[in-house]
């Protein structure tokens, strides 16, 4: 589990995965992972373009984030 800022409130938010993925499984991510593992089993994801605050460097944000996990 980990902890990160989310876009919406700014609040920090426990996660219990980061989702690494290219645009290419982005439908896979969202229609299949999330509908999955957090509407079924109830874990919770932090997918960057959902979960993250923007204003940063792109790698060096999911740097830190992969770090503090």
């Amino acid at each position: 589990m980990f902890v990160e800022r989310t876009a919406e409130t700014g609040r920090m938010r426990h996660f219990d995965a980061f989702v690494c993925y290219t645009a290419a499984d982005e439908q896979f991510v969202y229609h299949e992972m999330i509908a999955n593992l957090e509407n079924v089993h109830g874990l919770t994801l932090c997918v960057k373009e959902r979960d993250t605050v923007g204003g940063g460097a792109k790698y060096e944000d999911m740097a830190k984030i992969i770090k503090t996990r």
